[in-house]
């Protein structure tokens, strides 16, 4: 149903046209920008290719070039 609302929704050039108009200003602007990708990822996941499917879950790794035992600071003692 959400498709089908979608694809009539475009097929209108007017509707279409503001929409794109909407997005480029959205994904412009440093306050909208992240809700928008966000807004562009739920759509995607509802209504996109594989939407049926169920969604893994997600690993984040963060990569720092912070040494922990320089974080220690000068003189203290290194606790085991």
């Amino acid at each position: 149903m959400i498709r089908q609302f979608w694809a009539e929704a475009l097929e209108d050039p007017e509707t279409r046209t503001k929409l794109i108009q909407c997005l480029r200003e959205a994904v412009s602007r440093p306050k909208t920008v992240v809700p928008a990708l966000e807004s562009a990822a739920r759509l995607n996941h509802e209504i996109g290719i594989g939407a049926e499917m169920p969604v893994g879950s997600i690993t984040i790794n963060v990569i720092s070039p912070v040494r922990g035992e320089r974080l220690r600071g000068e003189g203290r003692e290194r606790h085991a």
